[in-house]
């Protein structure tokens, strides 16, 4: 009997134990956090600074609502030039807000190319032929729900083409073409979120098992799932609760984290890495209402994170 029973300790022991486990993790980040929750946009024509550069702006425009619709992130709709017999500033104005609210669009991206320039010349004692296309763009994206600014940014491309003779070099329609492409994916990665890789540490034991599975799959919303029913078995588990913590702050949720954190560190007191997972959020709270937040880095393996230890909440 006590041998069966010491083996039965052990096992329990074991099951108990806690380790940390360290997951390589992608998410979508918006570019900038004041379009992250537009859905639907209209791309207008660009305002220009003359009659040749009308054109460009028309091709910029249709590049750019091609390439935003293969994204696939915004819905892209059009919008009608206004026919207006006064086209001030603040009609146009008044027509896009109109049509924003009759066709349901959250934004318009708007601008003004202030720079669309070829250069020749030649390069090193060979006389190279250089010939340089640069484009600049001041965009601009305004809530037409909420009639304001939301970000804006002055873009600039160049692309560079070098022959010996002149002749072989593209012509000037075939480098504005060039540039204009290559505006067209400088707006488009301006406005689309990006993928972030990054580590994320996350507690591994009995009842985090199945989360964790999840979670290295990339499937962040099962594995909080997972965790979330395992805290209807046991809401004082501290490490289902720190898991969570963990995923809502790589996920860009903090204020669900540091309640997580919170209730982790009130439930087992004694662990460092609850104490000061919280901190940093408590941090991190402070920086984003003083406007000066920065991408946090979850902590992963550390040499206190790693040690087996008890867990008696798993029990």
């Amino acid at each position: 009997m006590r041998i069966r029973y010491g083996a039965m300790g052990i096992l329990l022991f074991l099951m108990s134990c806690q380790t940390m486990s360290t997951i390589q993790g992608t998410r979508l980040v918006p570019t900038h956090p004041e379009i992250a929750d537009l859905t639907s946009i209209a791309i207008t024509q660009f305002y220009s600074f003359g009659e040749e550069t009308d054109l460009l702006s028309a091709q910029l425009q249709m590049a750019i609502e091609e390439k935003l619709t293969e994204n696939g992130h915004f819905i892209v709709k059009k919008i009608p030039k206004p026919m207006l017999r006064r086209p001030t500033p603040l009609a146009i104005k008044k027509f896009w807000y109109e049509q924003g609210a009759k066709e349901n669009i959250d934004a318009l991206v708007s601008g003004e190319i202030d720079l669309a320039r070829i250069e020749l010349r030649s390069v090193g004692e060979e006389e190279i032929q250089e010939k340089r296309a640069s484009l600049v763009l001041q965009i601009n994206v305004v809530s037409l729900q909420q009639e304001k600014r939301l970000t804006g940014e002055r873009l600039m491309i160049q692309e560079t083409s070098s022959a010996v003779p002149e002749e072989m070099l593209p012509n000037d329609e075939q480098m504005m073409a060039r540039v204009t492409e290559s505006m067209a994916e400088k707006v488009v990665e301006f406005l689309t979120p990006h993928v972030l890789e990054q580590e994320i540490g996350l507690l591994r034991t009995p009842a985090t098992a199945e989360g964790l599975r999840y979670a290295k799959e990339g499937e962040w919303g099962a594995a909080i799932y997972a965790w979330d029913q395992a805290l209807l078995k046991n809401p004082e588990n501290h490490t289902v609760l720190y898991n969570l913590g963990a995923t809502s702050e790589f996920l860009g949720a903090y204020e669900r984290a540091k309640e997580y954190y919170k209730q982790a560190h009130l439930l087992s007191e004694k662990k460092k890495l609850y104490r000061q997972a919280l901190d940093r959020m408590i941090a991190l709270l402070k920086e984003k209402e003083n406007g000066t937040t920065s991408l946090p880095i979850i902590p992963a393996v550390t040499e206190e994170s790693t040690t087996p230890e008890t867990d008696e909440v798993d029990h």
